[in-house]
Formats: structure tokens, C-alpha cells, sequence
């Protein structure tokens, strides 16, 4: 069985890269791909959504020594983010999280309290299994820091993930590389509405170049 798993994980892996393009400059920071080319101590990155881990902000640091701006207002991300481990000077970490807009959000809470996921909310909760968070919008959060460009968004954020993207298109936002977790595989969100955000993206002048299941890691082109 387990070799069976193994062999399925391997063929997922050759399938998803037929969507890919090539690049030599593509390196592994945590458990995620990047384009490293033109990385360094003055490169900007957002990460939406902590979990129980950073390892991809701390490998980024520990390479590039950039500033990283960190997004998460649940419980899970506030007790990740308080340990010894993960602090660092050039990880700023903010207790909001991020939506197409600027509002207070409902978020269902974990339907594993030791997974700890804070998500988009699902249709049949009950109120007393939902929480209120305030967001902002990727473009509010340029205009407060200053910032003209980014190099790298991170968003792994249960389900908001389609509006930021909108929001970073519809605004014509100078984000270069987006790492996103797709999740449609809750039930409230169909599967079309990652195609229309890939095709978003790719109309934009975005290429994928990495691809595993629900993981993907976009660059802009230079001359979009």
C-alpha cells in the first residue's frame, strides 16, 4: 500500500509538472518553490497565513536576509508567531489577516483544534462556531508601509486566497512571484473558481512554475 502511495505521489508530481515552465533559478525555502533570481537584502515579501509553522519565512531570511511582513490574526498564528524560535528582526509580524477589501471578516473556526486552520466560513456553521477578524487588502497594506512593489506574496489563507488575487489584478498591483495554496477542495468553493483565477493571472502576464496538487508558485513576466 504504501508503495502504491508513494508511486500515485510520483506521477502527481511528473503530471503537475507538464504545466510548469522551466527555470534554472527555481529553489526549494521551506516547503515551497521560488523563482531566487534577483533576490536579496533589499527584496519585500508578504506571507499570508502562519499555521503551526514558518519555515518558509525563516528559510528566506537565513538566504537573503530581507524583510518578510507576516499576515495571521488567528489564535494559531498569534501562539506560532510568540515562540523564541521565530522571532527575528526582519519578521514583521502584523495580527490581521488578508481579504480583497478592507473589512471585519467571519472566519469558521478549526474543525481541528490541533490543526488550528481558521477558514473562510463554512455555509452551515452555527454562529457560536464563528469568529470575527479584522482584514485588510494587499493595496492598503502597500499604501501603509511605503511599499511600490513586491517580490514575493505568500498566501496561504483557507479560502480568501481569490479575492487578494483580485485584488492584486484588478488593482494593478507590482506583486512579482505569488506562492498560493488553492482550496478548493472545501465544498463551498468549486473548482472553477481557480481556473478563472489561474486564467486571471495568466492573462496578467503570470507563468506558472511550479505546481504540486493544490500549490502553485506564479512569476510575472518582465515585460507584463
Amino acid at each position: 500500500m504504501f508503495k502504491f502511495i508513494k508511486l500515485r505521489r510520483k506521477g502527481r508530481k511528473i503530471y503537475d509538472s507538464f504545466f510548469c515552465k522551466s527555470i534554472k533559478s527555481k529553489g526549494k525555502f521551506g516547503n515551497r518553490y521560488i523563482d531566487t533570481k534577483n533576490l536579496g537584502e533589499s527584496s519585500i515579501i508578504y506571507s499570508g497565513g502562519v499555521g503551526g509553522e514558518i519555515s518558509f519565512e525563516l528559510a528566506l531570511v537565513n538566504r537573503f536576509k530581507c524583510n518578510i511582513y507576516v499576515y495571521d490574526p488567528s489564535e494559531t498564528g498569534i501562539k506560532t508567531m510568540s515562540k523564541p524560535s521565530n522571532q527575528d528582526p526582519l519578521i514583521h509580524y502584523s495580527k490581521i489577516g488578508l481579504n480583497k477589501i478592507d473589512s471585519i471578516v467571519e472566519f469558521s473556526a478549526p474543525g481541528d483544534s490541533e490543526e488550528g486552520s481558521f477558514r473562510v466560513r463554512r455555509d452551515a456553521d452555527i454562529q457560536t462556531s464563528v469568529v470575527q477578524f479584522a482584514c485588510k487588502s494587499i493595496s492598503t497594506i502597500m499604501k501603509e508601509l511605503g511599499h511600490k512593489h513586491i517580490d514575493i506574496l505568500k498566501i496561504d489563507i483557507e479560502g480568501f486566497e481569490y479575492g487578494v488575487i483580485e485584488d492584486v489584478i484588478e488593482n494593478n498591483l507590482d506583486v512579482r512571484q505569488i506562492c498560493v495554496e488553492y482550496h478548493d477542495f472545501f465544498d463551498e468553493i468549486p473548482k472553477s473558481r481557480t481556473r478563472e483565477s489561474i486564467k486571471l493571472l495568466k492573462k496578467k502576464g503570470y507563468q506558472i512554475i511550479h505546481k504540486v496538487m493544490f500549490d502553485y508558485t506564479f512569476i510575472k513576466n518582465e515585460n507584463s
